[in-house]
């Protein structure tokens, strides 16, 4: 039988294209019969969940890390991508509830991993999901290639490059 929570989908694809050395298109070609069995909206939503997670990795973390006791790299990947998604939701799904974000990601923690685990993630994310907006971002005058890096969601390597021969205000 083929899995028909959208989140549950969304979070294996994510997870199976971070653990191996294919192209997304690979990894999506492969659940396609899970993706096909959902309905147009869990579809939609799944494929917003896996393409923004991805997009938006660097800055969810930026936003995460202060509320974490542990580097967010020294997490298990499916832990990692559970909280990245449940983020996501909070901050550019305005129609989905916090709770559902939350309790989704902590169920999906809980059914991989021991208690401790998932009532880690709950701590983290329910702190982050109230106080993410209280982060301050790295100042754009001081440290302009670190800004840009997190606001964009960029490695800050390639930033730098395209800072080196475009300027700040073309690389923005």
């Amino acid at each position: 039988m083929l899995p028909s929570n959208p989140r549950r989908i969304a979070l294996d694809i994510l997870l199976e294209n971070s653990t191996t050395r294919r192209t997304l298109d690979a990894v999506m070609g492969e659940f396609s019969p899970s993706m096909d069995a959902l309905s147009r909206r869990d579809r939609a939503l799944a494929n917003a969940l896996i393409y923004g997670t991805l997009r938006w990795q660097g800055y969810l973390d930026y936003l995460m890390a202060p509320f974490s006791n542990r580097e967010l790299s020294t997490l298990k990947p499916d832990i990692l991508y559970a909280m990245r998604m449940a983020m996501f939701q909070v901050i550019f799904m305005d129609r989905i509830p916090v709770s559902a974000a939350v309790n989704t990601a902590v169920e999906a923690v809980g059914e991989r991993h021991h208690r401790g685990a998932a009532g880690f993630v709950n701590a983290v994310l329910r702190k982050a999901a109230t106080g993410y907006k209280k982060i301050k971002l790295p100042d754009a005058d001081k440290a302009p290639d670190e800004y840009l890096a997190v606001t964009s969601s960029m490695p800050i390597a390639l930033v730098r490059r395209w800072m080196g021969r475009f300027g700040f205000g073309r690389t923005e």
